[in-house]
């Protein structure tokens, strides 16, 4: 892909302004996944995190939207519409996004701890690695998966990140000194 190089054929600017830690890592050795790549593995995870509220929402008939949530979505003609509509009903959209978030979290680092790696990454050819290139600890999992987590909050401006730097790493993987690579 386009977005894909090998970590080696960063300038040593570049390698120094994508931080300290890229400069010790065994960069020779390993190619950073694009960011193509990356996404859409974490679309997979997402996806599954999505099924699953799905399931247990159906299952349990507990689906946490008020009636006539999408009532009006078809009318949304100004930007005041769309706020109202948004505003009545802060608490369906918290009662989604807090399984989401944790569910995003616990899938992330449950199978990084248990099986080193997410459905996602195995479906696109990646796997996660510190900057050594070796597996992350569980304290560097735990502070990926919170900051991808957060990334959500932020609408996707961490993400936004790795377009910017020469590294092609997110906020999350500065915050927990890791990087996602080609296998």
């Amino acid at each position: 892909m386009a977005t894909e190089r090998p970590m080696g054929s960063l300038s040593a600017g570049a390698a120094r302004g994508a931080g300290a830690a890229l400069e010790s890592a065994r960069v020779d050795a390993v190619r950073v996944a694009g960011l193509p790549r990356r996404l859409i593995a974490g679309l997979i995870d997402a996806g599954l995190v999505i099924a699953g509220i799905a399931v247990f929402t159906f299952s349990f008939k507990t689906f946490p939207f008020t009636p006539g949530l999408f009532e009006g979505a078809s009318a949304l003609n100004s930007f005041d519409v769309a706020i109202d509509l948004v505003n009545a009903h802060v608490k369906d959209i918290a009662a989604l996004l807090v399984p989401f978030l944790g569910g995003l979290f616990l899938i992330g680092f449950l199978s990084e701890a248990f099986w080193g790696t997410s459905l996602g990454r195995v479906l696109t050819g990646t796997r996660l690695v510190d900057t050594q290139g070796r597996t992350p600890s569980m304290p560097r999992l735990f502070l990926r998966n919170l900051g991808r987590s957060s990334e959500v909050l932020l609408l996707g401006l961490g993400l936004l990140v790795a377009w910017v730097l020469p590294s092609r790493r997110s906020l999350h993987d500065l915050l927990s000194a890791t990087l996602v690579v080609r296998k």
